[in-house]
C-alpha cells in the first residue's frame, strides 16, 4: 500500500555500467551481459552496426557480386567506386564487415540446408555452405528449393509446375534470414525441408528496438545489417 513506482526509460548512451559491469533486462531480472552482448551494446550506443565496422579479412574478391549487379542492374563495370557506393569500403579506404560477408571467400559462418526423411534423424540430402559469399549461400538454398519443393504434372498436352511451398515465400524467408542474422556468432542459418513444411532458423533474436508485439503485428522493419540489406534490396 502506498508504494513507489520507479520507471526507468531506455537510454541511448549504451552501455551503462554498475561496478564496471554491464547488465540487460531479462524478463523480471537483470542479467550480466557476456562479451558479445557488450560489444553489441557499445555499437548501439555509438549508433553503429556490425556490418559497417572494419573487417579483419584480407583476401577480398567480388566476382559473384559484380556478376549479379551487372546482370540485374545493367552496370557496365564494377570497381572501387561501386564498393564505396554500396558501403563495402569506408571513407578511409577500409573494407567493412559487409564487404567480407559479400566476398567470394570469407571467414564467416553460412547456411546449412537439409532435406529430411520421415523424421529429423533421417538426412536424405544436405548442403553446407560456409566461408563463401552470402550470395552463394542464397543460391544454394534456391537450388535445394528447386530440387525438393517443386515438381511437374503432365495433364494431356499440358505440363504444369507445382510448388509444394510457394517460391516467393521461401525466397523471402531465406533472404531475410541471411540479411538480418547476427554475424558475430559462429552459427549457421539452418533450413529444414520436410515433407509438409520448411523451417528456416536464423541466429540472433529480434533486432534492437523491435518488440515481440511489434514484430507479430507487422508494419515495422529495423534492419540489423543495413548495408547488407541495401545490397539485397
Amino acid at each position: 500500500e502506498g508504494g513507489v513506482c520507479l520507471k526507468v526509460y531506455e537510454g541511448k548512451s549504451k552501455p551503462y555500467l554498475c561496478s564496471k559491469r554491464a547488465y540487460r533486462r531479462g524478463d523480471s531480472a537483470s542479467v550480466e551481459v557476456d562479451r558479445v552482448e557488450l560489444a553489441r551494446l557499445i555499437l548501439s550506443g555509438q549508433n553503429q552496426t556490425f556490418d559497417e565496422l572494419p573487417s579483419n579479412w584480407s583476401d577480398f574478391s567480388f566476382r559473384l557480386l559484380s556478376d549479379r549487379l551487372i546482370s540485374h542492374l545493367g552496370l557496365t563495370n564494377f570497381d572501387d567506386n561501386s564498393l564505396r557506393t554500396l558501403g563495402l569500403v569506408s571513407v578511409d579506404g577500409a573494407h567493412t564487415n559487409a564487404a567480407e560477408i559479400l566476398s567470394d571467400r570469407n571467414g564467416l559462418p553460412g547456411v546449412d540446408i537439409v532435406r529430411f526423411g520421415k523424421n529429423i534423424s533421417e538426412f536424405l540430402d544436405r548442403t553446407l555452405v560456409t566461408g563463401e559469399s552470402v550470395l552463394a549461400q542464397y543460391d544454394a538454398a534456391m537450388e535445394m528449393y528447386e530440387r525438393y519443393c517443386t515438381y511437374e504434372v503432365v495433364s494431356g498436352a499440358v505440363r504444369k509446375r507445382v510448388e509444394r511451398v510457394p517460391r516467393e515465400a521461401f525466397r523471402e524467408a531465406v533472404a531475410n534470414a541471411l540479411v538480418h542474422r547476427t554475424w558475430d556468432v559462429s552459427a549457421n542459418v539452418t533450413i529444414g525441408i520436410h515433407d509438409d513444411r520448411v523451417v528456416v532458423s536464423s541466429p540472433g533474436g529480434l533486432p534492437e528496438g523491435v518488440s515481440m508485439g511489434e514484430y507479430l503485428g507487422g508494419g515495422i522493419s529495423v534492419p540489423r545489417n543495413p548495408i547488407l540489406a541495401n545490397v539485397f534490396f
